[in-house]
């Protein structure tokens, strides 16, 4: 009597590791993506809600994008995984008798042109050097005289908040600076840390916007420093 209630035990944990195994199988992901100002957010969860929920959150805390723009842009779609079969390799490793190179005593430095971001302002000192703000109104100006990277704001007309938010594509957290002068006509002019600055091609991304966030302009600076 015992040996069989023991065997019925088995017999049900049997059936529910299959089961287990079987949901392992076909489980199904969802992949959210949504954007807004030119900048995308994408997360994936094995939970639909907590996928469009993540990424709609990671873009409203981004300080140059749209609370409605993150909502109303979120897409998802779900897929199932399947585990990959898996197979002896029939060729057996043997050691390289090759050495690798020696590493090269240069470093690398950047030789490529930056992507410049979708809908950005770009300035160059070897090209357009200043511009018309689209949203923010007034001018800005990219000036490289002197040994340092400035640039100078002008009349600017819906902003008053001036921001570092990458170079070479990595975020910067320098924080939020203010323009001078009165509403409706303020300038300033701003000085990039060297901190900021590498060797060699630099794309460095700055944002003039408005206290609330209703109104930015990206501005892509693009020089080289030696």
């Amino acid at each position: 009597m015992q040996a069989s209630f023991f065997a019925s035990l088995l017999a049900v944990a049997a059936v529910f590791g299959a089961d287990r195994a079987q949901a392992q199988v076909y489980e199904a992901w969802t992949t959210c993506t949504t954007h807004s100002n030119g900048r995308s957010f994408t997360h994936s969860s094995a939970d639909s809600w907590s996928a469009s929920q993540s990424a709609v959150d990671a873009c409203a805390r981004n300080p140059s994008t749209y609370n409605f723009e993150c909502r109303s842009n979120i897409r998802c779609s779900s897929e199932t995984s399947y585990p990959e079969p898996t197979y002896p390799n029939p060729y057996p490793r043997y050691p390289n008798p090759y050495p690798s190179d020696p590493p090269s005593p240069y470093p690398d430095y950047p030789s490529t042109r930056p992507t410049f971001p979708y809908g950005a302002i770009v300035l160059s000192p070897t090209g357009r050097t200043s511009a018309h703000l689209r949203d923010c109104g007034g001018t800005v100006e990219l000036n490289t005289r002197g040994g340092q990277v400035n640039i100078v704001f002008r009349n600017v007309y819906n902003c008053s908040k001036f921001d570092i938010l990458s170079s070479q594509g990595y975020p910067i957290n320098y924080g939020l600076k203010s323009l001078g002068g009165y509403d409706r006509a303020r300038s300033g002019s701003f000085t990039l840390p060297r901190s900021v600055i590498d060797w060699g091609r630099n794309g460095v991304m700055v944002q003039v916007r408005s206290n609330t966030g209703a109104h930015a302009d990206n501005i892509y600076l693009d020089f080289y420093a030696f």
